[in-house]
């Protein structure tokens, strides 16, 4: 009989929120990014409980060999040292006689690289694809709406990365290039901002500065990299 996998445990439903594009608009981030970030935490703040609890999620987080590096890591910031202890034991026996299995195979260098999960195999990569899929196709039927355009105008925008997802899924030639003006202008004001925060500070003048002009730095690189939260340093599995 084949050992469950997280796909077949039934946890809570992870809570949804209606959303609304100009509430979602109202941030100096990435609001696409954002979304995404909310909803891994929810699934990490029933995980983590779910797993010291339920015996059925421990083995199918065994099963998976847990997530990705990434999202092992997102895990352990939203546990308790106790429960890691508890909901990451059974993992790391079974890590452990993996190990001591390819000690005697041919091929132990790729079998023990393949206890690490790749993205594709990672349960909590595949929920944030799936929302981000969700999520884009909602924004750009949204921004078919005029005062969802407006709003969009007088926010920061998405990350590039979102601006190449929403420009793939637009419907209208129009709404692309709204797009790609509005991420050139926000790009170019942000470049000046950063040049002027330097420029007074250099010239001991912090107090003129204004609050565009201090953010300026950590926008543009949410808006050049993605939120940190949910952006990874590859898209592809490296092999070496």
């Amino acid at each position: 009989m084949e050992a469950p996998t997280s796909e077949d445990v039934k946890l809570p439903a992870v809570p949804t929120r209606e959303s609304d594009l100009p509430t979602d608009l109202q941030t100096r981030g990435c609001p696409a990014c954002e979304h995404l970030a909310r909803t891994v935490f929810e699934f990490f703040a029933q995980w983590q409980h779910a797993i010291v609890a339920d015996e059925c999620v421990q083995k199918a987080f065994v099963a998976e060999l847990g997530f990705c590096p990434l999202h092992l890591w997102q895990l352990a910031a939203v546990s308790s040292p106790l429960g890691a202890s508890v909901g990451w034991a059974k993992l790391a026996e079974q890590i452990s006689q993996a190990v001591t299995q390819a000690a005697t195979s041919p091929s132990a260098a790729k079998d023990v690289c393949a206890l690490v999960r790749r993205s594709a195999d990672c349960r909590v990569c595949r929920l944030l694809r799936d929302a981000e899929k969700r999520y884009v196709q909602w924004f750009a039927a949204a921004l078919c709406e005029p005062q969802n355009r407006e709003a969009y105008e007088r926010s920061q925008g998405v990350c590039l990365r979102h601006v190449g997802l929403l420009l793939g899924a637009s419907p209208s030639e129009d709404t692309r290039q709204f797009l790609l003006r509005h991420a050139a202008r926000r790009f170019e004001e942000m470049a000046k901002d950063m040049q002027s925060y330097g420029m007074k500070v250099e010239a001991l003048q912090r107090t003129l500065l204004n609050a565009d002009e201090t953010d300026a730095y950590r926008r543009a690189l949410v808006h050049m990299a993605g939120a940190k939260a949910v952006c990874c340093p590859w898209t592809e599995d490296a092999e070496l």
